[in-house]
C-alpha cells in the first residue's frame, strides 16, 4: 500500500509541475499578445496621423500657404499665433470636446519661404506624437 501511495504522490507532484509550467507559458503568451495588440493600435494611429499631416500639407501647398483653406476641412482655432486642429481617437476631424488629439500648426518665414511646422499631440501630453516641417 505504501508503494501505491508513493506512486500516486509522485504522479500528483509531476502533474502539479506540468500545470505550473503550462500556467507560466500561458501568462507569457497572453503578455506577448497584449503587447503586440497595443503596438498595433499605436502603429495604426501613427499611420493615420502621418496621412492626416500629408493632407494638411497638400491643402497648404494647394493654397500657396493660405491657412484659411484649412477651415473648409477642419475645426480651426487660433492660440498664440498657432492654428489648432482637433481630431478624435480615429484621427478624424472633430471639435475640442470630443477630441483625443490635436495638431498645432505654426508658420515661420525663412529666406522668403513659408515654413510650416505641424505637431500632433495627444491631449494632456506635452511631447508631440508626430512632428513635421514643410516649406512652401
Amino acid at each position: 500500500m505504501s508503494k501505491k501511495n508513493n506512486s500516486s504522490l509522485l504522479f500528483l507532484t509531476e502533474l502539479m509541475g506540468v500545470v505550473l509550467i503550462f500556467s507560466i507559458c500561458a501568462a507569457i503568451s497572453v503578455n506577448i499578445f497584449t503587447n503586440a495588440y497595443e503596438k498595433s493600435v499605436k502603429s495604426s494611429v501613427n499611420t493615420a496621423i502621418t496621412i492626416e499631416s500629408e493632407n494638411i500639407i497638400q491643402c497648404l501647398k494647394y493654397s500657396d500657404g493660405n491657412t484659411d483653406i484649412l477651415s473648409q476641412y477642419y475645426n480651426v482655432s487660433k492660440e498664440n499665433g498657432n492654428l489648432i486642429l482637433y481630431f478624435n481617437e480615429n484621427i478624424n476631424p472633430s471639435n475640442y470636446k470630443t477630441s483625443k488629439y490635436h495638431a498645432e500648426i505654426s508658420e515661420n518665414k525663412e529666406d522668403n519661404i513659408s515654413v510650416f511646422s505641424i505637431n500632433f499631440f495627444e491631449n494632456e501630453i506635452t511631447e508631440p506624437v508626430y512632428s513635421i516641417k514643410t516649406g512652401i
